[in-house]
């Protein structure tokens, strides 16, 4: 809806500083994701799709006895269609030209995965991203948090009365980072571990050593039960 232009670096070569203009850019342009989600919904729209009023980020049609959803996350898609093949052909060809890769049966989104139980209904498994959430914790602390917790905090904690020392600016961040993937998490269906992940959110801008020391009980309870699905 804009133009969009940069200086040319010297990976430009002959064009090296000169002024060019961005034709199209899916990353690197903080207004990218919008501009893309803008075209999707149109395309999508264009297709009989409407935006959920709940989500905007969710579209669905009426096809005969049932509905078609399609949920949008920037360029990932979730599709739940009886004959998903026959949209992404829709999707692909003209007037639309989306190149598309790695579809196929919902196995893994946005970090968590996805399978078929016993009775064959689908549900969210969120083991890989915890085992992604373990290796940036070694990388963080330098060791595997304990895994011998059976709730994620202890009962009657009041992590608002602590008084250790302040974080100092690389523990600050490391906090935040932590706080952030257990959000996540909590988003992909470990919702046991909600009431405490918001507790220790509220303590992201000064948190303390104690604050810390909680929210590495939250990744060794949560490794604990990896199995736990949603």
């Amino acid at each position: 809806q804009e133009k969009v232009c940069i200086r040319a670096g010297p990976e430009f070569k002959e064009r090296s500083g000169h002024l060019l203009i961005i034709h199209k850019a899916l990353y690197g342009l903080r207004s990218s994701g919008k501009e893309f989600g803008d075209l999707l919904a149109s395309c999508l729209k264009d297709l009989g799709f409407k935006q959920s009023l709940a989500e905007p980020e969710i579209f669905m049609r009426r096809n005969k006895d049932h509905y078609e959803y399609v949920a949008t996350y920037v360029d990932d898609l979730c599709i739940v269609m009886k004959n998903p093949e026959e949209f992404l052909l829709q999707l692909q060809s003209e007037p639309y030209n989306f190149k598309l890769k790695g579809s196929g049966p919902l196995k893994f989104h946005l970090g968590c995965g996805f399978r078929r139980d016993p009775d064959n209904k689908l549900v969210m498994d969120p083991g890989k991203y915890i085992d992604k959430m373990m290796t940036s914790y070694e990388q963080m602390f330098g060791a595997k948090p304990r895994t011998s917790y059976q709730s994620p905090l202890e009962s009657n904690d009041h992590p608002e009365m602590d008084d250790t020392e302040f974080l100092d600016e690389d523990g600050i961040q490391k906090y935040q980072s932590a706080i952030g993937s257990l959000q996540w998490l909590i988003s992909i269906g470990r919702w046991d571990i909600m009431t405490a992940v918001m507790s220790l959110s509220g303590f992201r801008a000064q948190p303390r050593i104690g604050h810390l020391n909680r929210v590495k009980r939250i990744y060794g309870y949560a490794v604990s039960y990896t199995h736990l699905r949603a």
